[in-house]
């Protein structure tokens, strides 16, 4: 049987008719390329039907969004911070709370690694530009360097990865049980891994927007073979 991947959705209420829940069709996408099947999470209010609902799932992707509200990890908020919608962060908070405590294999792009990150005690850099970091232009490549004794570098075995970037903030503090597996040239934190569970990767990145270069299809692959074994 194929695995179930679970991928919490966007939410959205500002500037439209009614509120809509959606995501992008690549997570889909990549799930599908790598052998799984795509479990769509809209934002939940019950913290005992989130836990059924990761009861189902044999893996978790935290995709992309806005902003956490740094008032999670002690900061006020900065001009060029834009919070996702509080019924979204809420139901991602305990999102990730539960599958953490289920230990459920979880991979976190962009949003979604930031998220883990301070739902570990982590901090954020809340602009990236205000920094003495060098730019990090939308969409535009830049190389990451992989830890080699990390479990990223393990999976796909390169010392080095040219990536997209879609983010205005990126990791500052690390959380609870992270450890850095990837950075950029500026030495920004492009990804992390955890150390005491079974699977959690987060990656600053968004692969799934990537999936022409074998590297970042090979990631999601690796994932779900990861999955594959936590759950035999």
């Amino acid at each position: 049987m194929k695995p179930v991947i679970g991928i919490n959705c966007d939410y959205r209420e500002e500037g439209v008719v009614r509120p809509e829940t959606f995501l992008n069709d690549a997570y889909c996408q990549a799930v599908e390329t790598a052998g799984g099947i795509p479990l769509l999470l809209p934002p939940m209010r019950e913290e005992r039907d989130v836990r059924q609902v990761l009861g189902l799932l044999d893996g978790l992707i935290l995709s992309g969004g806005k902003d956490i509200s740094p008032h999670h990890y002690g900061q006020v908020i900065e001009e060029k911070t834009r919070p996702v919608a509080q019924k979204k962060e809420e139901s991602d908070l305990m999102l990730v709370r539960n599958a953490l405590d289920m230990d459920l294999p979880i991979l976190g792009i962009c949003y979604g690694a930031q998220l883990l990150n301070v739902s570990l005690g982590g901090s954020l850099l809340q602009d990236i530009s205000s920094s003495n970091l060098l730019e990090h232009k939308r969409g535009v490549l830049h190389r990451v360097r992989l830890e080699r004794d990390g479990r990223l570098y393990k999976l796909l075995g390169v010392d080095g990865l040219e990536v997209n970037s879609f983010h205005h903030q990126a990791i500052d503090r690390l959380g609870k049980g992270l450890r850095v597996c990837a950075r950029a040239e500026d030495g920004l934190i492009e990804a992390a891994e955890s150390t005491d569970k079974s699977f959690v990767l987060a990656v600053q990145w968004h692969p799934e927007r990537m999936l022409d270069d074998p590297k970042e299809r090979e990631l999601f692959c690796a994932f779900l073979s990861e999955v594959k074994c936590h759950a035999s």
